[in-house]
């Protein structure tokens, strides 16, 4: 939901105006540059705490979350001058539901959480 409160205007892409329909297009690029930066730093910070604290510590449990919710982010639509800044791969290495759920899993993992028969979660 911040996509969409990022990328509202005030007006319609109908009206004609170039002038809003690029600012629109620069801001949807900004956007994907910061999504892929953004996935850069959670990798980093998912790597060190991973590597110095427990995979149930909640500094570890709280990258994986954030790195998750960035992955499984929707796809935002790049048109015209935005297509010249993000490429296709750096979507993939960005949008990755799969890595997402395995993330979330590892969470689940850490806390020894197991679907019970009726579907609801225990911990044990």
């Amino acid at each position: 939901d911040w996509m969409r409160l990022t990328l509202s205007s005030s007006s319609d892409d109908d009206d004609g105006d170039d002038a809003i329909r690029q600012q629109r297009t620069s801001r949807i690029a900004e956007l994907h540059k910061t999504m892929h930066e953004a996935h850069h730093l959670y990798e980093a910070a998912l790597h060190v705490r991973s590597s110095l604290l427990p995979p149930h510590h909640p500094e570890v449990v709280a990258s994986k979350f954030s790195l998750a919710e960035l992955l499984d982010s929707p796809i935002v639509p790049v048109t015209g001058a935005a297509m010249t800044t993000t490429t296709e791969e750096e979507d993939d290495d960005v949008l990755d539901g799969e890595r997402a759920n395995a993330l979330r899993e590892e969470i689940l993992d850490a806390y020894n959480v197991e679907e019970r028969e009726d579907g609801a979660a225990s911990a044990e």
